[in-house]
């Protein structure tokens, strides 16, 4: 046994497991009544929607949590892609049959295949999620075995980690992306194709890797790699998508007899070119996790590839992928794969919302080109000087702060529907300065943030089964 307990992989998987039951016996013990009043409930109330003839209101009561059933769970897009399980493409059969073609169709073809229905989609892709840190720490950390058993506990414990505990896309997004560049690092191609072809059965938003990939490589010719070179790149890295989109287009085509499922139902949405005209949202908790992804994630990948395109010399000139490359070459170009992707986000957000950034933490804080920047830079804040950790700390703390003051939706700055931003924060703060941090106040500070984090999913976690947040 103690050789197990020795081995990280194993030890992970087991604290990935306990962490499940917390989360699982936090809730339950917010369901009773003077347990959640003499706790969670002095500070917070959760949400109900109240449905009437005129519409429907959603309001803020002082109740416990609700029970976890299946019903409760088939919510917002996991109603959908439920529909999509049950009915598949199929335009006269079942709810949403004018958007179904919006949402791809791996998951509910592997929820089709899980046991418990939408309960047991829910555990998957939980545990899918902690195999898919699991074999990204493996194959993109070198830290000793405490970093690494750190590093997996901040990973799985963010406060955006309730995507992850629901019936969404977002688990196997991140699965098939750490198969494909587990592909990439290892110099196999066939892992690769695999990852990606999956990817792209999983959701439209992996057509921004898909983008990502063809500017990387249309930068690289911009900057001396042979056109022969470039061809034979481009060709073998986006030919998996095709064939995965293609494959969508095709199920759903053997259902409506139509190849334009996809774009009818995109223009349900009606999507358009328009200015911003002020910030907004669809929820107060997804508005603070929203401007943590815009202001330390999106903007400064934005201004890195800019400066990274345009300005400093280009080095990324070798094959990553046709054939392996070494370490440090794999990583540079996954961490511009990222920043690309970001900064694709962050420009469609900024052309086509208005200014309203709901959801945008569910295509930045949950996806695995966060994770693999997360990881890859975690040991590597003890390189920088010190007038740059203090610079990464304090320039994203202001400029949320500015944005703050500045922006009027939200309401009270302090109140706990906007904790997830503040707790993130505090994870910001631990990830920059931990190497300064002696191991056991390492280990105690990711426990206490861990413990917060519990807290503040299950709460989110009660509002998703209320259908009062949204997560759509």
């Amino acid at each position: 046994m103690k050789k197990f307990l020795k081995n990280p992989i194993f030890l992970q998987g087991i604290l990935g497991i306990i962490i499940l039951g917390s989360l699982i016996g936090m809730f339950s013990a917010f369901q009773k009544d003077s347990i959640y009043h003499s706790t969670i409930g002095k500070f917070s109330q959760n949400y109900e929607r109240t449905n009437s003839n005129d519409g429907y209101q959603i309001n803020q009561v002082s109740k416990p949590f609700i029970e976890i059933n299946n019903g409760n769970l088939e919510t917002w897009d996991a109603n959908i892609l439920k529909s999509i399980k049950d009915n598949g493409y199929d335009l006269n059969s079942g709810p949403f049959n004018f958007v179904r073609g919006a949402f791809f169709p791996l998951l509910p073809f592997v929820w089709a295949l899980t046991p418990g229905d939408t309960k047991g989609v829910c555990i998957f892709n939980y545990l899918l999620f902690v195999i898919s840190i699991i074999l990204l720490i493996k194959h993109f950390f070198s830290g000793d075995s405490k970093s690494k058993t750190i590093l997996f506990i901040f990973s799985i414990i963010l406060p955006s980690t309730i995507i992850y505990c629901i019936p969404y896309t977002e688990s196997l997004f991140l699965f098939t992306v750490t198969i494909a560049v587990i592909g990439i690092l290892k110099g196999r191609y066939p892992l690769y194709f695999i990852g990606i072809f999956l990817l792209a059965m999983t959701r439209p938003a992996a057509i921004f890797v898909f983008l990502s990939i063809g500017l990387i490589e249309l930068i690289r010719l911009m900057h001396g790699l042979k056109f022969s070179i470039f061809i034979k790149e481009l060709f073998f890295k986006l030919l998996p998508f095709i064939i995965g989109f293609f494959a969508v287009l095709f199920i759903q085509y053997l259902y409506t007899n139509s190849w334009t499922a996809l774009i009818r139902a995109e223009r349900y949405w009606d999507g358009k070119i328009q200015p911003v005209v002020g910030i907004s949202d669809w929820s107060v908790e997804g508005f603070g996790l929203n401007v943590f992804s815009l202001l330390v994630i999106c903007i400064p990948s934005f201004i890195f590839n800019v400066v990274k395109f345009f300005i400093l010399p280009f080095t990324l000139l070798k094959e990553p992928i046709i054939k392996a490359s070494s370490i440090e070459v794999t990583n540079e170009y996954l961490v511009l794969l990222a920043t690309t992707y970001f900064s694709g986000i962050f420009l469609f957000t900024a052309i086509y919302s208005g200014g309203n950034i709901h959801s945008l933490f569910r295509f930045i804080l949950t996806t695995p080109m966060f994770y693999i920047i997360l990881i890859l830079f975690f040991n590597k804040t003890k390189r920088l000087s010190e007038l740059l950790r203090h610079g990464l700390a304090i320039i994203p703390i202001v400029s949320l702060f500015l944005f703050l003051l500045f922006t009027e939706y939200g309401g009270e700055r302090f109140s706990y529907h906007l904790f997830g931003l503040f707790l993130f924060l505090f994870y910001y703060l631990f990830y920059i300065y931990h190497d300064k941090l002696r191991s056991w106040l390492q280990v105690s500070t990711v426990i206490v943030l861990g413990l917060f984090s519990i807290i503040w999913t299950t709460f989110l976690f009660n509002s998703f089964l209320s259908d009062g947040w949204i997560f759509t």
